[in-house]
């Protein structure tokens, strides 16, 4: 630029246009490299908020299913066999069990703060509910096959999102960016197709979850070990829960549509 402005100064317009252009190829390539540095560094930040949401769901995938084995143990022995000792291990679990949730939350709040992703923070929110769910019906001594089958839930929606993460970063090690552009700073952190995996199988668990209630129904079966959770909260649940369902799939389809 300088030398271009000397040209200029001594009137040769066509050495001084000549540095002109060779002013603007320099700030094209500086350009590039700077474009380059902020995508590396993109890729490192995204790369260690991965990280570490694996590490925490992991933990959180580890501890749930601790919970959901001693759950399955104590219905074993049945409610109406309980020693102190079983009541003991009941509290410990109430206790581990609003651990986990709140394990979660702490996971939401840092996709929230990142805000690229739809499913992903839906899936781990009403995992979450859930959580809070079964810890209730805990406190009231139900370790029922329903509250079993929620718990069930509950640790294969947190293996999907363990799979879904691990997915991305061996993809991003790979050099695929989860068919990502790689200069994409907005881009989701997983990919559309794994939050429309995760999405399906959501939906799938829910079926499951509604088919077991209405067939414990029609036998006439209590829905929980005592009764004391009535029905109607157990269907509220899954309302709300297909709700969110819905809205998440409404949501993906405005991105898409480009609203």
């Amino acid at each position: 630029m300088e030398r271009a402005a000397e040209e200029l100064d001594d009137g040769d317009l066509g050495e001084g246009a000549g540095e002109q252009q060779e002013a603007v190829e320099a700030l094209e390539q500086a350009k590039e490299e700077v474009d380059d540095a902020l995508r590396q560094l993109r890729e490192k930040e995204r790369e260690e908020l991965l990280s570490d949401l694996q590490s925490r769901l992991v933990s959180m995938l580890q501890q749930q299913l601790v919970v959901n084995g001693s759950t399955h143990e104590l219905d074993e022995i049945g409610r109406a066999n309980f020693t102190r000792v079983e009541d003991l291990l009941l509290a410990e679990l109430v206790t581990s069990q609003r651990e986990v949730a709140s394990a979660a939350d702490a996971c939401l709040r840092i996709l929230e703060e990142d805000g690229t992703s739809v499913v992903l923070p839906r899936m781990l929110h009403r995992a979450a509910a859930d959580m809070r769910s079964v810890a209730n019906r805990l406190t009231e001594s139900d370790v029922g096959p329903l509250t079993q089958l929620v718990q069930e839930h509950i640790a294969a929606t947190l293996a999907d999102l363990v799979e879904a993460v691990q997915q991305q970063r061996d993809d991003m090690a790979e050099g695929e960016g989860g068919n990502s552009p790689p200069d994409d700073e907005d881009a989701p952190l997983l990919p559309t197709s794994a939050e429309l995996k995760m999405l399906r199988a959501a939906q799938v668990r829910l079926h499951q979850r509604t088919q077991a209630i209405a067939e414990a129904v029609d036998a006439g079966a209590d829905l929980t070990d005592d009764g004391r959770i009535s029905r109607s909260v157990i269907l509220s649940e899954i309302a709300s829960h297909q709700s969110e369902l819905a809205e998440a799939a409404r949501e993906m389809r405005d991105q898409a549509e480009g609203r």
